[in-house]
């Protein structure tokens, strides 16, 4: 049950729908799929001992919440307060529905078991066209792209999606595949803090294909963190307006968004990228030094190729 002296100097946040099961039965709401996928990632299911109250919470900032409220409230009337967040000035919003019929529904759904297992059984469940917000939902919740900035080389772009140690990423696996992304890494690691693991892109590419089928119809739906979205649109525009000056040398252009210098050459059959350097200079040493050690001859016109 909830600790009402954690939240007694709160504010308890009024507002929603009351829950109607047939709405998560029968899908045809991209509300519906996005809140589900949501929760898979930060949901938890309330199994009380009999004559109690059994239900879904979950936990999240006081400014996604604002951000996420519409959402959340038009289909399920949730109950939910306000509290500080220790060490932090921050601000967490607890909500929960204690209602016995959605908690056997998500139960039946593989809720229960999410910190091990794949999200078979609910997508299944969901219609096809509508899987893309089920992800949506899920990284919002679970997913993030890093930024490296470095005033030496490239920006470096990084997505991942964290989960529990024993996390089963099958069905992301599965989604990889079908958007033609081949290059991820799996990383299961145990701290002094605790135990988790995360699936991760690393290419440009890849992450832009994630995002753009994730974030279809996104400027009609207007569902989801902006602040997630917006670090894709930056991505974008870095990989569409990335301007490139040409070098007198083959195989080596500028960056100007980067002030870097990178460095392609032409090798069994296919462009080799060799690094990002921090001179004209420097790149066209690492480049002769590369084709010295190597057979294959410099393809002309490399500049215009791009990692």
């Amino acid at each position: 049950m909830l600790n009402e002296n954690k939240y007694k100097a709160r504010q308890k946040l009024k507002g929603g729908t009351k829950f109607k099961l047939e709405d998560f039965i029968n899908i045809t709401k991209p509300e519906i799929s996005y809140i589900l996928g949501f929760l898979w990632a930060d949901g938890h299911i309330m199994q009380c001992k009999p004559g109690y109250y059994s239900g879904i919470s979950f936990n999240i900032t006081k400014t996604d919440y604002d951000e996420l409220a519409n959402v959340f409230m038009k289909y399920i009337q949730w109950t939910t307060y306000i509290r500080d967040c220790p060490n932090s000035n921050k601000q967490l919003v607890h909500g929960c529905i204690y209602d016995t019929k959605i908690s056997k529904f998500l139960k039946e759904l593989d809720y229960d078991k999410k910190s091990y297992i794949s999200p078979q059984k609910i997508l299944d469940h969901i219609p096809e066209y509508l899987h893309y917000m089920f992800w949506r939902g899920y990284f919002d919740g679970d997913g993030c792209i890093h930024v490296h900035v470095n005033t030496k080389y490239h920006n470096r772009y990084q997505l991942s999606i964290s989960s529990t140690y024993n996390q089963d990423w099958t069905q992301i696996e599965s989604l990889f595949k079908s958007l033609n992304i081949t290059k991820y890494k799996i990383y299961r690691w145990k701290r002094h803090f605790g135990m988790y693991s995360c699936i991760e892109l690393s290419r440009v590419d890849d992450i832009l294909a994630f995002c753009v089928f994730i974030y279809q119809n996104i400027q009609t739906d207007n569902i989801g963190l902006y602040r997630k979205y917006v670090k894709y649109v930056e991505l974008l525009d870095y990989k569409t307006k990335k301007p490139q000056k040409l070098s007198k040398h083959k195989g080596v252009t500028k960056d100007k968004n980067c002030n870097s210098w990178s460095v392609r050459v032409w090798q069994t059959g296919k462009y080799k990228y060799i690094g990002c350097y921090a001179s004209e200079d420097i790149a066209v040493k690492a480049r002769d030094d590369f084709i010295n050690n190597q057979s294959s001859a410099v393809a002309p016109d490399l500049c215009t190729i791009s990692p």
